[in-house]
């Protein structure tokens, strides 16, 4: 038997982001860090949140960073 369908309210896609999020991409590939930052890009927009994206080719340039970090994306085969 199927159960009725739940009926209440639709829940839109809306981040609860009162900061500004720091996104960091770490890879030696500028290809691969183009597009994540371009996708990145897109889905603010569509959800209507903003962050900052900061971007680095290496590990140790990585380390460099001062900046709290809330989300990374970290190529694990990079030389060096």
């Amino acid at each position: 038997m199927r159960s009725p369908p739940v009926s209440g309210p639709k829940l839109a896609l809306q981040p609860r982001i009162s900061m500004e999020m720091t996104i960091v991409i770490c890879d030696d590939d500028t290809l691969h860090t183009d597009v994540l930052e371009q996708l990145l890009v897109c889905y603010a927009q569509k959800v209507g949140c903003s962050f900052r994206v900061l971007r680095f080719i290496s590990g140790g340039a990585l380390l460099s960073c001062v900046d709290k970090i809330h989300i990374l994306f970290l190529d694990v085969n990079m030389p060096g």
